[in-house]
């Protein structure tokens, strides 16, 4: 029974598509037991938590998907498709001021300030698969691997 958990192990932790930030670990726990903590890397998707029913306000969830590899990221920021790039070494995470994206209007929500929260973010942690953006120990946003539908009754 073991082995063949291993051998799961063993192909999941293969990098796929020349995706070089998957970080797979195997820790025996006991003879019937295997801990596997999967990628907490920056890359991938991640969908906001809204927490202000303005955050969903054109009816759409915004998302990031991070490519630490080009240094871009693509998305969704609730009403416009979004794209851009960034710089981050270790926790520091600057998106660039050349944000680009679609020109939809959409009636109630405030895009600028959605955008301007990315300009301010100087940092992230990842904590129990949640991504929160920083700016130094001020949480600006928390994003998920999960799309969570809803407003999130939580404070900041």
């Amino acid at each position: 029974m073991v082995n063949s958990f291993l051998l799961i192990a063993l192909f999941a932790a293969i990098p796929r598509n020349n995706d070089t930030n998957v970080v797979i670990h195997t820790q025996y726990v006991n003879a019937k037991n295997i801990s596997i903590t999967t990628d907490s890397s920056l890359n991938g998707t991640w969908y906001l938590i809204a927490v202000l029913a303005s955050d969903t306000a054109a009816g759409k969830l915004p998302f990031l998907t991070i490519n630490l590899k080009k240094k871009q990221f693509t998305g969704n920021d609730g009403c416009n498709d979004i794209s851009g790039t960034f710089e981050t070494a270790e926790d520091k995470l600057a998106f660039s001021d050349n944000i680009k994206g679609t020109k939809i209007e959409c009636k109630g929500y405030d895009e600028k300030a959605f955008l301007h929260n990315f300009l301010l973010t100087s940092n992230y942690k990842i904590e129990d698969g949640m991504l929160s953006l920083m700016n130094g120990n001020t949480v600006l946003s928390k994003w998920s691997r999960k799309s969570v539908r809803g407003v999130v009754k939580e404070t900041m």
